[in-house]
């Protein structure tokens, strides 16, 4: 052994150690022999002791110890923490390696990079972990970094800005560009399964999707925010645009049972088209085949039955009444042919060939020279009409002429017969002279009770029966053939099957000449004399006057009807008004509205258990008010009480009109009061802060509130009315002598009459049986 102090150097069987080697062991026939251990463990440093520094090297002789720390026979160094095996190398051992320039050689099917045992392999670049490849799940490979929209996670070389990345946990993006073109977003909550948004950006890109044949089967248009089938460029006024020229677009098919049924659709949205395939129902909710759109309410046909259009080929489930040809504002209607107005429907007008008729004129047709306006004619060889005119109120034919008036030929001159329900068979009246005229081949120009007589010119018809039990007038009406009458007789017996008798008085407006006129009277005579006031019940129905309601003067009121009992002569009868409207304006819109009033009690009749009738008389008020009734139960010392909506829309409350609350409670409790009162409803609450649950019920009463028009115009007057002044009963003095005037004249066969007008509402002129 030779020591070389001046370098520090030890050589063993050299002289001269090699440079740069702190001990150089030279032979060619011998070895090192390292320090032989018995190891227990790789984690244990033992036998080796003290704890021995990184890179003390010795030989194993022993197995021992469990994986992943169990050791073998073979040299060990030692790390810091535990042993390291340095495994030996046999003549292959060299090309199993991993060059980090690269290996020849190598079989893709045998050889990899990785480990033998159930554990991940990292991957990292300047001592950070760049991605893992896990035994998760039968093995993931975890990036461990998110990635940016400019820098994605995975990407490519020839593109770094294209690639893969996550913007936040559980969503995964692709961007170029720094861009996000898709979004996959699996943060599903409640009812949602996630979503996967194309373009989640704040860009515009267009979406496409081709197929072999097309290249824009889908597109969406980023920049005008559209959708196109078939075209790469819809148009921007469009929200989608289908362009194939050998395509339609099929709207759902489904089976429509009514227009008001939703089914087979749940919840339709408003606008939802749907093509019926079935015909169902009848009438006005009646469907047949075709487009229908959901209004929010009911199913509304593009066409045909129950549409908003008529059809050229007709259509089902219209309602007269509610469906209609014609405008909804105030336009004039126009029917043409080939571009050229042939009849025009104006305000309550229709007219051919003139589109500004006269005031006045229901219809006007317009003839040119050498042509006849209108012809009428009856075809067949049996009997006809040529012309059939029917008027509710003044003439069903006026003719004005140098000649005459009105001309027929024929079997009948001029015949009016009524086949209608509700008309006369025949007016004959002029504009001047003799109030009318009715000639024949005979002498008898009015029958009265079987005896011809002649009219003065003031009377239109007069009808007298002589015999004690005779009818003076019998009329027929609604198409009858079959007149009742009274075996006592009456002065008119009016028989129909939709009225008897039909009242009609034209002048009603406020008025002073128009008080006390009325659509019918009927008076009930003490002595049979019509020149005495002392009658003793009376009728009026359809009038108007002016009430005294006592000494705070009259006031103009209408009424369906007025009825009285008793001493009418005295002033003091028992009366009574039904639909009432007192107190009213000049056009008769405002006042207050009464069922019924008058000076009795309001009472109904029961039967007993005997079976014997009995009166109960209802409570009434000073004021005009309504009542509801409940009941509630305390929860912890506390109940809400809301009233019935429809209740609360016709009360008024205010602090002079305040909600009156009455509780009566039904069980223990420290006692309750009332709070929190309004329109809508009050609050029940214990008193001393109690706690009960003690069940209790409920009385309310309040104002009722005015009833006012659509334009919020008071139409009845109740919030304010207390003991209002009432009305008092009608001076039947006054009124039965008027209306007795004329039956004073029955003996001249004349009736005052200055009115020209006529009703054609009442007799038939049907056989009588």
């Amino acid at each position: 052994m030779t020591i070389t102090s001046l370098s520090a150097q030890v050589g063993i069987n050299t002289t001269t150690p090699a440079d740069g080697a702190m001990l150089d062991i030279t032979a060619n026939d011998k070895g090192i022999l390292i320090p032989k251990v018995a190891l227990t463990s790789r984690a244990v440093s033992a036998p080796v002791t003290p704890e021995p520094v990184v890179g003390v090297l010795v030989f194993n002789t022993d197995t021992a110890g469990t994986a992943p720390n169990d050791v073998e026979p073979g040299f060990y160094w030692w790390d810091g923490v535990q042993w390291v095996a340095l495994e030996a190398l046999d003549e292959n051992d060299l090309d199993d390696k991993w060059d980090i320039l690269g290996n020849t050689g190598t079989d893709q099917d045998v050889n990899y990079v990785g480990t033998t045992d159930n554990t991940g392999l990292t991957m990292r670049t300047n001592d950070v972990e760049r991605f893992r490849v896990t035994t998760q799940g039968g093995g993931q490979v975890v990036g461990m970094q998110d990635g940016a929209p400019g820098a994605p996670f995975y990407s490519f070389a020839s593109d770094p800005s294209a690639g893969i990345w996550t913007n936040a946990v559980g969503e995964l993006d692709f961007s170029i560009n720094s861009f996000r073109y898709i979004n996959i977003n699996g943060n599903a909550t409640g009812s949602q399964r996630g979503e996967t948004t194309l373009n989640p950006g704040s860009f515009d890109i267009d979406f496409i999707v081709q197929t072999q044949s097309s290249n824009s089967s889908l597109v969406v248009n980023g920049e005008n925010d559209n959708v196109g089938l078939g075209t790469t460029s819809p148009d921007e006024s469009s929200q989608l645009q289908m362009a194939d020229p050998d395509k339609g677009l099929l709207i759902n098919r489904v089976t429509l049972t009514a227009t008001d049924n939703a089914s087979p659709i749940t919840s339709p949205a408003t606008g939802l088209l749907v093509y019926n395939l079935v015909s169902s129902g009848s009438g006005a909710t009646a469907v047949s085949p075709g487009f229908y759109y959901w209004d929010g309410s009911a199913w509304v046909a593009l066409d045909g039955t129950n549409g908003n259009d008529w059809s050229v080929e007709g259509n089902a489930g219209t309602t007269a009444g509610t469906n209609y040809i014609g405008t909804s504002d105030d336009e004039d209607v126009v029917i043409a042919r080939n571009g050229t107005e042939e009849l025009r429907i104006l305000d309550d007008q229709v007219s051919i060939n003139d589109n500004t008729p006269n005031a006045g004129e229901r219809f006007t047709v317009v003839g040119d020279s050498n042509e006849f306006a209108m012809s009428t004619y009856a075809s067949g060889s049996t009997s006809g009409v040529g012309l059939y005119a029917l008027s509710q109120n003044l003439d069903a034919v006026v003719g004005i002429g140098a000649r005459y008036g009105l001309y027929g030929s024929g079997t009948y001159g001029v015949r009016g017969i009524s086949s209608s329900a509700t008309g006369f068979g025949e007016i004959i009246s002029n504009s001047s002279g003799a109030a009318s005229l009715i000639s024949g081949q005979g002498t008898t120009l009015v029958y009265w009770n079987n005896v011809g007589t002649t009219s003065n010119g003031t009377s239109g018809l007069a009808g007298g029966a002589q015999g004690a039990t005779g009818t003076g007038i019998i009329g027929v009406g609604n198409g009858g053939n079959t007149s009742v009458t009274n075996v006592n007789g009456s002065g008119v017996a009016g028989s129909g099957s939709v009225l008897g008798v039909f009242g009609y008085v034209g002048d009603g407006t406020v008025a002073n000449a128009n008080r006390g006129n009325a659509g019918g009277r009927f008076t009930l005579d003490s002595d049979n004399d019509a020149t005495t006031t002392n009658s003793r019940a009376t009728s009026i129905l359809a009038g108007f006057n002016r009430l005294d309601p006592g000494p705070g003067g009259n006031q103009d009121s209408y009424y369906g009807g007025y009825f009285s009992g008793g001493a009418e002569d005295s002033g003091t009868p028992s009366y009574a008004y039904v639909g009432l409207r007192h107190n009213t304006s000049s056009d008769g819109t405002s006042g207050t509205d009464y069922k019924i009033v008058g000076s009795g009690s309001n009472s109904t009749i029961v039967k007993d258990a005997q079976g014997t009738s009995r009166i109960m008389f209802s409570p009434e008020a000073p004021e005009i008010v309504f009542q509801d009734f409940g009941v509630g139960k305390l929860v912890n010392g506390e109940a809400r009480i809301e009233l019935d909506p429809i209740l609360s829309d016709v009360i008024y409350v205010d602090e002079s009109h305040p909600l009156k609350v009455y509780v009566t409670l039904e069980g223990e409790c420290n006692g309750v009061y009332v709070s929190k009162k309004s329109i809508k409803g009050f609050t029940v609450k214990e008193l001393a802060n109690g706690n009960s649950n003690a069940s209790f019920s409920w009385q309310i009463v309040a104002n009722r509130a005015d009833t006012r028009s659509s334009g919020g115009r008071v139409q009845s007057k109740h919030v304010g009315l207390r003991f209002p002044e009432a009305p008092g009963p009608m001076d039947m003095n006054d009124a039965k002598l008027r209306a007795q005037g004329d039956v004073a004249k029955k003996a001249n066969t004349s009736f005052t009459n200055s009115n020209p007008r006529y009703s054609l509402q009442g007799a038939s002129s049907s056989k009588q049986n």
